[in-house]
């Protein structure tokens, strides 16, 4: 009676660890299913081992909480199902795309009904063909979610040829070893000053970049100086302004460091300087003076037409100018165009702002009226007419009433009357007295000097 107690005891315990154990081999597909039945009771009473197929292995450690979807809890009995597969014909359409650069290793579907998460990392050892992977190798591991692989994370075989990923939630596991990427392409080069920029295009699966560089053609993994974790666009600083550089990219993913990409060249320069400011014509006759603000280290181009828009390649181009410049031997009425470039070791810069002047003939001081008559035909009046002067806007008549001769110097400081044209009329002066007449020719430009010596003559 003690014997039967004890019997149905034990068969008690094992019931809620292992209620069924059946393996289904599935024809054709390489794959091995083996479904079985768990309880929760038993887990938390101590570590439940789950029946799998062999090459994997699955125990949950005590004490740990299963959960849906979403985040209610799953107790009682629970039917599970593991699947283990080697090769893709397990697999279905979808899950036989595989990530970037890896071939498929090993392949695990654990089904545990509504069970979704574990409260704590579950015990999951997958077997590995030596036939892809030896011990020490890293293998990349994937979930399924139904339309695409996930990236997990990584993991080491060990000497038994197995991984053991940690696992918190149920899904479609794969296991895959990733090989080193594809070279990368399109690398361009743009030299700056005292560095380079390398640009290349993405890879898929790629998880980092190295730039190796030198100044031999031939650039290598061994022989180039290496920028580690590079992004693209990358600029490589510290270089020599007119050295060559030549340049390769690798990429880097889990499988490891991908060949070198096409070898591309760069020669750092100087920076253009920058265009010149502050530009200032001044025209002058068949000439045009041009002033900007120079930098020190800087040569500079002037650059002229007589269309506006002129550029480095349409304009008369003026080399090593100076500021206050004269260009010399333009037109005089035709409006020019002007433009300043800066240059150093490196480059040209851009052109300045345009500026535009018509270089014409520079209006001279008049000279002195000669001709000079002057008559007194009635009282208290002199006429006085001259030779008209060219370049006259007007004329001075100055006139100093004094018995002798003054100086040229009195006469311009006594009174004086305006004309427009090469005559004028004196009126209101004394009768009897004599006056001492000089005339000056005026313009923008000045007052023209004076005849020799006044011209004398008395009043009527």
């Amino acid at each position: 009676m003690k014997r039967m107690k004890l019997l149905k005891s034990w068969l008690s315990i094992i019931s809620l660890v292992v209620l069924t154990a059946v393996m289904t081999a599935c024809g054709g597909s390489g794959s091995v299913t083996l479904p079985g039945t768990i309880n929760t009771a038993a887990v938390a009473a101590g570590n439940v081992t789950v029946p799998t197929p062999t090459g994997v292995t699955l125990s949950i450690p005590a004490g740990t909480t299963f959960t849906d979807t979403s985040g209610n809890p799953v107790t009682g009995a629970i039917t599970t199902s593991v699947t283990y597969a080697t090769t893709a014909d397990a697999l279905t359409a979808a899950e036989k795309t595989p990530p970037p650069d890896s071939v498929l290793a090993a392949y695990v579907d654990i089904s545990m009904g509504t069970v979704k998460h574990f409260s704590k990392s579950i015990s999951l050892a997958i077997n590995v063909p030596t036939s892809v992977a030896k011990s020490g190798d890293t293998m990349t591991v994937y979930s399924f979610d139904g339309t695409q692989w996930n990236f997990e994370g990584t993991a080491i075989v060990d000497i038994n040829g197995n991984i053991t990923p940690t696992v918190t939630h149920l899904s479609i596991w794969g296991v895959f070893k990733t090989h080193a990427p594809a070279q990368p392409s399109g690398v361009q080069t743009t030299a700056g000053d005292t560095q380079v920029t390398v640009n290349w295009s993405a890879l898929t699966g790629a998880t980092s970049y190295n730039i190796y560089y030198g100044t031999t053609a031939g650039v290598t993994t061994s022989t180039g100086t290496k920028i580690a974790n590079a992004t693209s666009p990358g600029a490589i600083t510290g270089l020599t302004n007119g050295t060559t550089y030549y340049f390769v990219v690798t990429a880097v993913n889990i499988g490891g460091e991908s060949a070198v990409s096409n070898e591309a060249t760069a020669t750092p320069v100087v920076a253009p300087p920058t265009k010149p400011a502050g530009i200032l014509l001044t025209p002058g006759d068949g000439k045009v003076t041009v002033n900007w603000t120079t930098v020190t280290g800087n040569t500079y181009n002037i650059y002229y037409g007589t269309s506006a828009g002129v550029t480095t390649t349409s304009g008369t181009k003026v080399a090593n100018a100076t500021s206050g410049q004269v260009i010399s031997g333009l037109t005089n009425g035709t409006t020019y165009y002007f433009v300043v470039t800066a240059v150093n070791t490196g480059s040209e810069s851009g052109v300045s702002s345009e500026k535009s002047a018509a270089p014409a003939a520079v209006l001279q001081v008049p000279a002195s009226p000669n001709g000079r008559v002057v008559t007194a035909t009635v009282a208290g009046q002199i006429n006085v007419s001259w030779t008209a002067v060219s370049n006259t806007a007007s004329y001075n008549v100055y006139y100093l009433q004094s018995a002798s001769l003054p100086t040229n110097a009195q006469v311009l400081a006594g009174p004086k009357q305006s004309s427009s044209t090469a005559s004028l009329t004196l009126t209101g002066l004394t009768s009897g007295a004599t006056y001492n007449i000089l005339i000056t020719a005026v313009n923008t430009a000045g007052e023209s000097g004076t005849q020799t010596k006044a011209l004398a003559i008395t009043v009527l």
